[in-house]
């Protein structure tokens, strides 16, 4: 801006070179964010002792995005919170975003099993969960999981095997000389009893 003296009384504005102002614009760019957070909890069950358990949080495509630390039974393990940003959406409203927790299961460990490793049965089951994110149109994202606000954090439940053994004895009383028709053996045998516990 330049101001002469016009020799009359008056002066004389410009505006980088211009008599007139022009007046500039400022435009904000619109974000907002969200976050959805998830856990996993191993059942209450006091057989399973000091044994530690992970868990792991998957895309749709079956990718780990985490695995938890160890958690022992009774405990909840939680994971890092995922963060959305209005870009996320791609130009939508909302959107959908699928996610699967399981529990990790060991080497050895197969269906054949029943998922069972050192007397411990795994829990192989997969939950899956719907994440839907929405822009409130105030800076933020609603983030609901299944159609609800709070996440309801699923259980996964193991199962010790004890061993034992039962021996079982087998005897025959002697019969009468006129009801004998030929020596029976006596045997003795070991059988392993499983119990789930």
């Amino acid at each position: 801006m330049t101001v002469s003296d016009n020799g009359d009384g008056t002066l004389t504005v410009k505006y980088d070179g211009n008599e007139s102002f022009t007046t500039p614009e400022f435009e904000n760019e619109y974000d907002a964010e969200g976050k959805a957070e998830f856990s996993a909890k191993k059942a209450g069950n006091p057989t399973l002792g000091d044994k530690t358990f992970q868990f792991q949080l998957l895309d749709a495509d079956d990718n780990v995005i985490e695995t938890s630390t160890g958690v022992k039974q009774g405990e909840t393990a939680s994971f890092k919170a995922i963060t959305y940003k209005l870009s996320d959406l791609e130009g939508e409203d909302s959107k959908t975003f699928t996610y699967k927790i399981r529990e990790v299961i060991p080497d050895g460990a197969t269906e054949e099993n029943n998922y069972t490793v050192d007397g411990v049965i795994y829990d192989a089951h997969v939950e899956t969960v719907e994440v839907k994110v929405e822009d409130n149109g105030d800076g933020t994202l609603k983030v609901t999981y299944d159609g609800n606000t709070e996440f309801t954090t699923p259980e996964f439940e193991n199962k010790l095997m004890e061993y034992g053994s039962l021996k079982i004895r087998k005897s025959v009383t002697r019969l009468p000389a006129r009801w004998r028709t030929g020596r029976i053996p006596l045997t003795s045998r070991a059988r392993t009893i499983t119990k789930i516990r």
